[in-house]
């Protein structure tokens, strides 16, 4: 082959697979990588989906896209580089980039526990369709757990 001639590399799911089952280190930088993203969404969820629910709070119409993140004291939106998982946290101190308000540590807390336990999985089941549900069934729980847990915060001040 000459430096004209251009390979063509097929890129199928088994050569996927494989390369996974061959290199696992990689495999656990993606799942951590995808459970960090995953963690950030999750915290959206939490917040947002028991505010959908209630459609006398939700005059606005929020979804779980739109609006932007944003401040709940400032109402300044997040910059993307302030929204990256766990890093974005650490960058700030914790803090609001425009009014300093404390950002509450159970955000990072969410994307580190989501992070973690995919990590975990594609150790223990390896690059492979049970380890996608595994995920899903663990973002379905942390979201779930959550939420439950900010209804029970919000019932027990109540009483």
């Amino acid at each position: 082959m000459n430096c004209f001639e251009v390979s063509t590399v097929t890129c199928t799911a088994s050569t996927v697979l494989f390369f996974f089952q061959e290199q696992p280190y990689f495999w656990l930088i993606i799942a951590a990588l995808i459970g960090l993203s995953f963690g950030s969404f999750l915290n959206v969820v939490i917040y947002r989906l028991p505010l959908m629910r209630d459609k006398a709070r939700n005059a606005s119409g929020m979804n779980l896209l739109l609006p932007r993140s944003h401040c709940p004291h400032c109402e300044q939106h997040i910059w993307a580089r302030d929204n990256i998982p766990v890093v974005g946290y650490l960058r700030l101190r914790g803090r609001c980039r425009q009014c300093q308000t404390p950002i509450s540590a159970r955000y990072p807390l969410v994307e580190l526990l989501s992070g973690c336990l995919c990590v975990l999985c594609a150790w223990l089941l390896g690059p492979t369709w049970q380890c996608l549900l595994a995920w899903l069934l663990i973002w379905i729980g942390i979201a779930a757990s959550f939420i439950l847990w900010d209804k029970r915060a919000a019932h027990v001040e109540v009483s």
